[in-house]
């Protein structure tokens, strides 16, 4: 063996001295097993990496951690996103580092990469134990952490890095979060870290910002316009309860679309405020759900169930415990609380919809949108579905747009019915107008006939009255034929009076003398025999007296109910003396007229068995212008 010399050996020191710690540092990388691959195919499809599983994790602070050749081989491995269903075993106090391997393709030389990091806490990255990059500034406390913020001096989370081909890199990331994970706020306490093409880094920049800057814009604009139009509806219309309702629901998905805007991208240096974002979105949970569900109770049936109270009572307390008490069940007792509305909003819908309600399939059809959408949102936050970034946007997005699109069309479609109903009610009013003045002629005819008829009937009742005039005149006229006969009639019988009369009183005085001589004288049988025959004269004479005087009466009666108006009565007539009389009548009274007047009058009555009903004074009235026109005819 030949010696060599110093020099040599000196060489050969210095060698190993260098090859040696690459040596190991190759043998430590070698030792791992590269935990995730950038090949050629997944930049060429321009897919991102996600690295969130199998990262080896550690808590507490040791910046001895970043170095490669630190043995991590009984660290505990987790997922990144320190989720409440799968936290560390080895806990979280607030602090931590995270180690994870990643392998370029031999394939590939030098592949500029970008890297998304997203978290509500602080980080420093280290790449194969350097420090690289900082997001916020990770502290032991909460007064040291300052959390990581899009804001104008860090407009954007990602950063550029080179990596090359054929080599393993470590990925050490120190993280704290200190004031979300105390407060107990946030269902993640952890980051997520996302590798991608530069110039797809660069695209998804430029998009994330006008869609968030736009979409922002559009979610909170759209609803808060419909609030202020159904607030205004309901201030100059009261009776339709259903506006302020509605504007109750809008107003709150208004505010839930900025405030969770604010929660991923304007939080700035202020991780207090974002914390109290956080307290108003759950409160708008509640709010969503529960005017949700009131506007389509007063739509569709005006009023609420009395259930509807108790949940209004379970509401206000949900919204109490969420501003008092740590948020961890406070926030998913409101999200199954919002579950829960968005299920009763699905089941007013489908009923309005089967029994007919008017139009309830257009506003239904965007409620039940705005449910769907909300249970997939849900499934996202609850981490039921797939993370993904792009897709909660989509149906958040369509969530909150879907019910003022439908309620405009709801709207137009009401406009439109009270514009044709409008229009019917003019052409009825109109139509009315006409029959109102038809029935105004027909009223004024009505009285014009109504006048008519009264004047008819006074005409009539004036007629009556001259009829009854002139049959009282032609009574009156009759009875003047009658008086002379009258006269006559009543002459005879009371010259039969006044003689009987006489006479009676002549025989009293005899009788009286006949009695005054013989008071002094005894009476004899001739002298009593005198006496009846004057007793029997003065009978004889008073029953004369009486014949005639009832004889004058009768005529008397007769002329009476001869004169007497209006109709007579029915009554037994003896017709043989009713004849008789009318004929003495009649004759008389032409011979006080016309004194030379003298005829033979045969009167020959046949008999009558009784009395016969008639109204004697019209039976008089025939025979006495029967007998005026016969005497008339013959004189």
């Amino acid at each position: 063996m030949q010696k060599q010399s110093p020099m040599k050996m000196n060489m050969r020191f210095y060698r190993a001295a260098l090859i040696a710690p690459i040596l190991c540092l190759a043998t430590c990388l070698s030792a791992q097993e590269p935990l995730f691959v950038i090949t050629k195919d997944s930049l060429e499809s321009g897919r991102s990496l996600l690295i969130s599983e199998r990262w080896k994790y550690h808590p507490g602070d040791n910046i001895a951690w970043a170095d490669p050749n630190f043995d991590d081989s009984d660290w505990e491995i987790v997922d990144s996103h320190l989720t409440e269903e799968a936290m560390p075993e080895s806990g979280w106090p607030g602090i931590g580092w995270f180690r994870s391997y990643l392998e370029v393709d031999s394939a590939l030389s030098i592949v500029p990469m970008a890297i998304f990091l997203s978290h509500n806490g602080a980080s420093e990255i280290y790449i194969n134990g350097e420090l690289k990059y900082r997001f916020g500034k990770v502290g032991a406390s909460t007064e040291d952490e300052v959390p990581f913020a899009i804001s104008v001096e860090q407009p954007q989370s990602a950063k550029s890095i080179l990596l090359r081909g054929g080599e393993i890199y470590l990925f050490a990331v120190r993280y704290s979060n200190f004031v979300l994970y105390e407060k107990d706020i946030a269902s993640e306490v952890g980051f997520t870290l996302v590798l991608t093409n530069i110039d797809e880094a660069l695209a998804r920049i430029f998009t994330d910002a006008r869609l968030t800057s736009s979409g922002q814009s559009i979610m909170v604009a759209i609803p808060f316009v419909f609030s202020i139009s159904h607030f205004l509806l309901f201030f100059f219309y009261r009776r339709q309860r259903e506006h302020i309702y509605f504007a109750i629901f809008t107003a709150s998905l208004s505010a839930m679309a900025f405030f969770a805007h604010e929660n991923v991208f304007g939080f700035e240096t202020d991780t207090r405020l974002g914390v109290t974002y956080v307290h108003i979105t759950y409160t708008l949970f509640i709010f969503i759900g529960i005017s949700g569900v009131r506007f389509l109770y007063s739509l569709f049936y005006g009023k609420p169930p009395k259930w509807y109270f108790a949940i209004l009572a379970v509401a206000a307390i949900q919204c109490i415990l969420v501003w008092v008490v740590p948020l961890s069940i406070p926030a998913q007792l409101a999200i199954l609380f919002f579950v829960i509305m968005v299920l009763e909003m699905f089941r007013i819908v489908i009923l309005a919809i089967l029994r007919k309600k008017e139009d309830a399939w257009l506003i239904g059809s965007g409620f039940i949108a705005f449910a769907a959408g909300s249970l997939i949102i849900v499934l996202f936050i609850k981490n039921i579905l797939p993370h993904s970034a792009i897709y909660p946007l989509i149906f958040w997005f369509a969530a909150i747009l879907v019910v003022p699109l439908t309620m405009s069309a709801f709207l137009a479609r009401r406009f439109a019915a009270v514009n044709l109903n409008l229009q019917s009610e003019i052409k009825k009013s109109a139509e009315l107008e006409i029959q109102n003045a038809r029935q105004e002629m027909e009223l004024q005819k009505a009285k014009e006939l109504k006048e008519a008829y009264e004047a008819l009937e006074q005409a009539h009742v004036d007629l009556k009255a001259t009829q009854q005039q002139l049959i009282t005149q032609e009574k009156l006229a009759s009875l003047g034929q009658l008086t002379a006969g009258i006269a006559h009639e009543i002459k005879n019988p009371l010259n039969f009076v006044n003689n009987f009369a006489a006479l009676s009183v002549d025989l009293a005085r005899e009788l009286r003398e006949e009695l005054v001589k013989r008071k002094t004288k005894s009476v004899n049988e001739k002298d009593l025999t005198d006496i009846e025959e004057i007793l029997d004269t003065l009978e004889q004479n008073a029953e004369k007296i009486n014949h005639h005087g009832k004889r004058a009466d009768g005529i008397v009666k007769s002329m009476m109910q001869h004169a007497r108006g209006g109709k007579g009565e029915r009554q037994p007539t003896d017709v043989n003396r009713l004849v008789e009389e009318y004929v003495n009548l009649s004759y008389h009274g032409m011979r006080a007229k016309i004194p030379d007047f003298n005829v033979t009058i045969d009167q020959d009555f046949g008999e009558l068995d009784g009395k016969i009903e008639m109204v004697p004074q019209d039976i008089g009235r025939v025979l006495l212008n029967l007998l005026s026109n016969a005497f008339d005819a013959v004189r």
